[in-house]
C-alpha cells in the first residue's frame, strides 16, 4: 500500500508516512532508528517506486520519501541512495521545488488512478 502519491510537473513523488520514537542514524547502507534495524523500510520504498515508475514509464522521474514524524533526524532531509528521508519541513521543502518541469499533471494522475488499487475510497 502507498501512503500518499503527489503527481507534479517534474514528476512524481512516492510518499510513506512513518511515526517512530528516536534517532534516525544511516550506518553505512542500513537504516536505523532508536537503535533498531529498519532498512526494510527502503527496501518497501524502492518496491512502490519501481510500481509507480512502471505505471507512469521510464521518461517521467520518480522519487521515493520516507516521510518521519517524531523521529529525530540530524537535518530536515538526508538521502540514502536514491531515497529521501526527510521530516514534515523536509517534506514541504522537497514538494515546494516539484512544481516546474514539463510532465502532463492530468493524464499521469488519471493513469495512476485507473492502474493502481485504492486502499480504500
Amino acid at each position: 500500500i502507498i501512503d500518499l502519491i503527489v503527481v507534479s510537473g517534474s514528476g512524481v513523488t512516492v510518499i510513506d508516512a512513518k511515526r517512530y520514537l528516536g534517532r534516525l542514524e544511516i550506518r553505512g547502507r542500513d537504516l536505523w532508528i532508536a537503535g533498531r534495524r529498519r532498512s526494510e523500510l527502503l527496501d518497501k520504498l524502492a518496491r512502490q517506486v519501481d510500481l509507480v515508475q512502471g505505471v507512469v514509464g521510464p521518461a517521467v522521474p520518480v522519487t521515493g520519501v520516507l516521510a518521519f514524524v517524531d523521529t529525530h533526524l540530524s537535518r530536515h532531509q538526508l538521502r540514502q541512495g536514491p531515497a529521501l528521508l526527510c521530516t514534515n519541513q523536509g517534506l514541504r521543502r522537497h514538494l515546494r521545488k516539484q512544481h516546474r518541469g514539463d510532465v502532463d499533471i492530468d493524464r499521469i494522475a488519471a493513469l495512476l488512478d485507473v492502474t493502481l488499487p485504492r486502499a480504500f475510497t
